[in-house]
């Protein structure tokens, strides 16, 4: 399904823009992911296949959205490998900014100028290039809004913002329980920061869940002329989740009560109250600030220990991708101090899987379509026995709090 609708974009579009710079490239190769996600969502509306094409391509691209592997794009090439990565680095990441561009606009505005853009400016000898579509989205309803919505930022400088950055932000969100508020920052990262930015960030609350309505007035953004953003919240025992759908192209960090807080509901029997996609964002946001030091790793197991009772492969996505990256990166030894410790908590994990997955009295509810075996496909794949072997000789530092 997907090879054969990636086929006709491409044998209807090649590239929209004249592919003269690397940014023009981002955004032609990510258009076609964008636009095929679009396609698959109106031919297949109830289906979980777009909630999972945006997780993979959103996480997989912050995951090779490292300052090397930036830098590393920018430069020439002629390696196979390195042209591969490039290019798999260039479609997902070009795939977020078109989904991010789309969520900040009014509904359907990209789609009636893109329409517009394709029928008067583009041609197989003559296409356009980016500015011309900023130029026409500009010209219609944001030139009334822009100022409200946008911190007098146009269109083509928060895309130029975007197509440039050399580094995937962090945003953080830290609550005064004692003021009731929420402060919402970019987190400064010395030498990778980006001058000037643009962040829009969406939130919802546990007094007020909404993760469906997602419309322009739902956005604050975070700029330089605008570099924080609070909030009112007086309910100190009820969480607050940030970036909703993970339509911006950002992790987010939070205080530690209120990640456990998080953790606490998923390990509720109202956990698919949070969105499949924000589910499967806790999960990936969590591991990668663990690893990084900016967040104890045993607030990450408490997050993913609810993930016996979850049967969605959308959330199971970023898990699976976690114990991939760990398994193919460590050495065979169990000589780590943590080692039997992980260990024990592994197979507990996939035994009470493995056990329930086929179980009809069991608390997991499996739906009989595609993602479910897919996720059947996967634990099976995990088998204890091939995860035991494994060393997991990660700094000491790195793994305080397991």
């Amino acid at each position: 399904m997907r090879s054969v609708t990636r086929d006709i974009i491409h044998q209807w579009f090649g590239n929209i823009f004249k592919p003269f710079c690397r940014s023009h490239r981002l955004l032609n190769e990510g258009f076609i992911m964008f636009f095929e996600i679009h396609v698959i969502e109106k031919v297949f509306p109830d289906s979980q296949i777009t909630d999972l094409l945006i997780v993979q391509t959103q996480q997989d691209a912050l995951y090779l959205n490292s300052y090397t592997a930036m830098n590393f794009f920018a430069k020439d090439t002629s390696s196979i490998s390195e042209i591969y990565s490039h290019f798999c680095f260039s479609h997902m990441l070009g795939t977020a900014l078109w989904r991010m561009l789309n969520s900040v606009l009014p509904r359907n505005s990209l789609w009636i100028n893109l329409n517009e853009y394709l029928n008067t400016r583009f041609t197989y000898s003559n296409l356009g290039t980016p500015d011309d579509l900023w130029s026409l989205i500009e010209t219609g309803v944001l030139r009334k809004l822009k100022n409200k919505l946008y911190n007098n930022l146009n269109i083509k400088q928060i895309m130029d913002i975007w197509t440039t950055q050399t580094s995937c932000p962090v945003v953080n969100v830290i609550r005064d329980y004692s003021h009731k508020y929420v402060k919402i920052s970019k987190e400064i990262d010395g030498k990778l920061d980006q001058k000037p930015y643009f962040i829009p960030v969406s939130y919802t609350k546990e007094t007020n869940i909404d993760f469906v309505n997602i419309s322009p007035q739902r956005f604050d953004y975070l700029t330089q002329s605008n570099p924080e953003i609070k909030i009112d919240y007086d309910n100190e025992d009820k969480w607050f989740i940030a970036n909703i759908l993970q339509t911006g192209y950002y992790r987010v960090n939070y205080d530690t009560k209120n990640w456990r807080m998080i953790a606490r509901y998923l390990n509720s029997n109202k956990y698919s109250n949070i969105h499949v996609i924000s589910r499967a964002q806790i999960i990936d946001d969590a591991f990668h600030l663990a690893i990084e030091k900016k967040l104890d790793f045993s607030i990450f197991w408490e997050l993913v220990s609810y993930l016996w009772r979850e049967s969605n492969y959308v959330a199971w996505y970023p898990m699976i991708k976690i114990f991939e990256r760990i398994s193919g990166a460590l050495a065979f030894s169990t000589t780590h101090e943590y080692f039997e410790e992980i260990k024990m908590k592994i197979e507990s994990l996939f035994k009470y899987v493995n056990k329930n997955m086929y179980n009809q009295n069991s608390p997991i509810i499996l739906l009989n379509d595609d993602l479910n075996n897919h996720l059947k496909q996967e634990l099976t794949k995990w088998d204890v026995s091939s995860i035991i072997p494994c060393a997991w000789r990660w700094p000491k530092n790195n793994m305080n709090g397991i």
